[in-house]
């Protein structure tokens, strides 16, 4: 399988290619409705999707129905000084060492939301993973856009009209 997305043009050699979702708040709403179908889909199950949550709660129990792997560490409020300085690293330390202890050594970081973002993308740093992230908050703002870094992802997603005019502007 060959991807343009991909360095050299080719997926990396991993002896198990894996996605990591990251899903903050498992209570069950739209967002964490849309993920649990998706991780139940039968052609993302070759991907081994693996779910990352703050704590348990619905999507985790959905997720672990449907054989999906769940990590539960509690995320730190990424946009602290302190969690930029070395919380947000430490918490993907503690999620890399799950994974490793699982076998498992991710391809992709997918960030569920923009308030995902920065630890997504702390985490596909230290994985040595590509990232990518759902923009579906209909709250989200312009100034979030860049508060959480969304530009900075290898792949972004946007669901809804009004976060795509959002999104769009502040892309520009």
């Amino acid at each position: 399988m060959t991807s343009s997305w991909w360095p050299a043009g080719r997926l990396p050699d991993r002896t198990v290619m894996s996605v990591l979702y990251v899903q903050q708040r498992p209570h069950r709403a739209g967002a964490q409705t849309c993920l649990a179908r998706l991780l139940r889909h039968p052609g993302l199950r070759a991907w081994r999707p693996t779910l990352v949550c703050s704590e348990a709660g619905w999507l985790a129990a959905e997720s672990a129905r449907a054989g999906v792997p769940v990590l539960v560490e509690p995320f730190p409020g990424s946009r602290s000084w302190s969690a930029r300085l070395f919380r947000n690293r430490a918490f993907a330390r503690r999620v890399a060492h799950q994974l490793s202890a699982q076998g498992l050594r991710p391809t992709l970081i997918h960030a569920n939301d923009h308030l995902e973002g920065l630890l997504a993308l702390t985490l596909a740093r230290l994985c040595q993973a590509r990232s990518a992230i759902t923009l579906r908050s209909s709250g989200m703002t312009r100034a979030d856009y860049f508060k959480y870094r969304c530009s900075e992802f290898d792949l972004l997603t946007v669901v809804g009209a009004g976060t795509r005019r959002r999104s769009l502007r502040g892309a520009g």
